[in-house]
């Protein structure tokens, strides 16, 4: 324990002195947890100057594992990380009422995921780069709903829209959100 505490004094002694470490260069931040030689490892608690904070599993200086991070926005992320990045599975609360639940890759929605609206909206399917990408499934609040394909959020090649109203479906091909040939049976 004298060690953890000696490691910790020394450590911080440095980043007062040089202002760096390894996440944040010359920054104000701020760590309180398991060290192993001078660097973050185990379960800690890193808060940025900006208001930040993460909590969860450090590796070799990084985010690594399950961990919580605190948006001083009011977003929260509870999920994987690694090399201090969102990847894996994670949810994240975003402070306009969004939900998502699914993978992300550097930082980013990525893959399969569920998005939910503030207005009851939702999307189930593929995301790629934090945008709706690929197949997928949008569930309108009244009832309609869009399935097929998606490019950079909007409708894109194959795909139909059903309507709640009882109105007939379309189904057809579609370019950057409007439809281009209607499928006709």
């Amino acid at each position: 324990m004298k060690r953890k505490i000696l490691n910790f004094i020394i450590f911080n002694l440095l980043l007062f002195l040089f202002g760096c470490n390894n996440l944040m260069p010359f920054s104000k931040d701020q760590y309180i947890g398991d060290y192993v030689g001078y660097k973050r490892e185990g379960q800690g608690t890193y808060i940025f100057s900006n208001g930040d904070r993460y909590e969860g599993k450090f590796l070799n200086d990084h985010f690594s594992g399950y961990g919580k991070l605190y948006f001083s926005n009011g977003d929260v992320y509870e999920g994987d990380f690694k090399e201090s990045k969102r990847s894996g599975f994670g949810f994240q609360k975003f402070y306009n009422g969004k939900i998502y639940r699914g993978k992300f890759k550097n930082n980013k929605m990525n893959g399969k995921g569920e998005l939910v609206f503030p207005n009851g909206d939702k999307f189930i399917g593929d995301f790629l780069n934090g945008k709706i990408h690929g197949y997928g499934r949008y569930e309108f609040s009244n009832g309609s709903k869009y399935i097929g394909n998606w490019k950079n959020n909007l409708y894109h090649g194959s795909g139909k829209k059903i309507f709640s109203n009882g109105r007939i479906p379309i189904e057809g091909l579609w370019f950057k959100g409007k439809l281009l040939k209607l499928k006709i049976y």
